[in-house]
């Protein structure tokens, strides 16, 4: 095994994994601080209605890319030259501008009905930041842009540079003037929209035809993104549920709680999830994924998640205390479903590089169905534990279908 990995580790796809895997760990690691730094600042149901808004915001974002980003992203993975590249994603940036005023006026209008349901408070703290959101569907393009363009430096910063401008800026609040839900939102805000910054510089996007590229964009939306735009939706949409079910049929702590466990099982996934997007433009290229991949992605999830298991309990102890330590069941649950769902991505990438968009917005539909009756009918009755069941249900469903689609895709 320690030679297999020897040899994987040679060349540059290798070390492009190793980078962006380690500015994902790094970004884990930064964003359980943040929240250790969150959590302790606000309170457990403050910090509750923090992630309740940004999961307002995370799903508000689903209705406004309408599959652009993903089109944007594989045209980048096709392009050979530099200058057509840098052309394309100039018209992109374009594009999510105005994608991103529509979602800020979305966010402004939501916020009276999200008021009348779940309290006046959160609404008007919405509304509040409403502006300020412009930046959020920045990210996601630049995300994809970076993908498709093998920008693998310039995603690493993406990925972890905004956790780390929070802390900075949480402590330095605290101590001078004070920390409150309003700082934790101002700041989450505010380092990303300075990490955008710096990434738009390095990509060096130009200007010159952005109109042959918008109109490029939406010529092949239809064929490529939107499937997808409709499959993410469908998926993730259904996935926020279980936060909107806890704070309906509980309260926002228990929803802090739930958005703890799969924070701290991200690092699960990122291992598959570093690979997949380094291979991503050589996917569209491959009859299948190269044996050497698919073993080490299988090999080191399977390691990495029974040190998981063993360790976690101290871990949540150490860094959220007591009071959270109803977490620890959540995690484990939450952790075996984020390594198969890692996994099952890994394919994912493969199928949509070889534009099999439809056969993803089919299997959306399924996984969208387990979900809505999970988070909806489980949670009711299970609360915190019934969420990460039916998390659960949803990634081994998600993997055992992706696994049958690349079969069928090889034959």
């Amino acid at each position: 095994m320690i030679t297999f990995l020897r040899n994987l580790a040679r060349g540059k796809r290798a070390k492009q994994t190793a980078v962006l895997y380690f500015s994902l760990i790094a970004s884990l690691v930064l964003g359980i601080a943040s929240s250790v730094i969150t959590t302790r600042l606000l309170g457990p149901q403050a910090f509750g209605d923090f992630k309740f808004i940004q999961t307002i915001w995370s799903t508000g974002m689903l209705f406004v890319t309408f599959g652009l980003s993903t089109t944007g992203g594989n045209l980048l993975a096709a392009q050979e030259l530099p200058g057509s590249e840098r052309s394309l994603m100039g018209s992109l940036l374009v594009l999510a501008c105005g994608v991103s005023l529509f979602f800020c006026l979305l966010m402004a209008l939501s916020s009276f009905p999200i008021g009348h349901v779940y309290g006046q408070g959160l609404g008007d703290k919405i509304r509040l930041f409403s502006a300020l959101v412009f930046v959020f569907p920045l990210q996601i393009f630049l995300q994809e842009a970076l993908r498709g363009t093998n920008d693998i430096t310039t995603l690493a910063l993406l990925n972890a540079l905004p956790q780390l401008i929070f802390i900075f800026s949480a402590i330095g609040v605290s101590h001078w003037v004070g920390f409150s839900l309003n700082a934790a939102l101002l700041l989450s805000v505010f380092g990303l929209a300075v990490t955008i910054i710096v990434a738009i510089i390095r990509a060096r996007p130009s200007f010159g035809y952005i109109m042959k590229g918008i109109k490029e964009v939406l010529r092949n939306n239809r064929g490529i993104g939107f499937n997808i735009y409709i499959a993410v939706l469908i998926t993730t949409i259904t996935a926020q549920l279980s936060q909107f079910s806890l704070a309906y049929f509980f309260d926002t702590r228990m929803v802090g709680m739930f958005a703890l466990a799969l924070t701290i099982t991200m690092p699960l996934t990122m291992i598959p999830n570093a690979i997949s997007t380094t291979f991503f433009k050589h996917f569209a290229s491959l009859d299948r994924i190269p044996r050497k991949v698919i073993l080490a992605t299988y090999a080191i999830s399977g390691v990495t998640l029974l040190v998981f298991i063993g360790v976690i309990r101290e871990i949540i102890l150490l860094l959220y205390s007591e009071k959270f330590i109803e977490m620890v069941p959540l995690a484990y649950v939450c952790a075996v479903g984020a390594v198969l769902h890692g996994i099952a991505d890994v394919y994912n990438r493969y199928l949509l590089a070889h534009g099999k968009t439809r056969v993803l917005r089919t299997n959306a539909i399924i996984l969208g169905a387990i979900s809505v009756a999970g988070y909806v009918f489980i949670v009711a009755w299970l609360g915190a534990i019934g969420a990460a069941i039916t998390k659960l249900m949803v990634d081994l469903a998600y993997f055992i279908s992706m696994l049958l689609y690349y079969g069928q895709k090889r034959r």
